[in-house]
């Protein structure tokens, strides 16, 4: 997990392709569920939705790699 702040959407979803593209570079096989927020009321709430699109960034990625018959 990173949190990152003070930080625009615009340069963390930079970072976050950034971060994917080394790890594509360096042959990394993980899942990234990034999730950016203004404003952060409920710490808890916003760690479950980043843990969710983690989730289901692993599930896109199994999909993608399984041969298609």
């Amino acid at each position: 997990m990173v949190i990152c702040w003070p930080v625009t959407q615009e340069k963390f979803e930079q970072q976050v392709e950034a971060l994917r593209a080394a790890l594509v570079r360096h042959q990394v096989d993980a899942a990234i569920g990034s999730f950016w927020q203004s404003l952060v009321e409920d710490l808890s709430a916003f760690l479950r939705e980043a843990d969710d699109r983690m989730y289901r960034e692993k599930e896109r990625q199994k999909r993608a790699a399984r041969p298609s018959v």
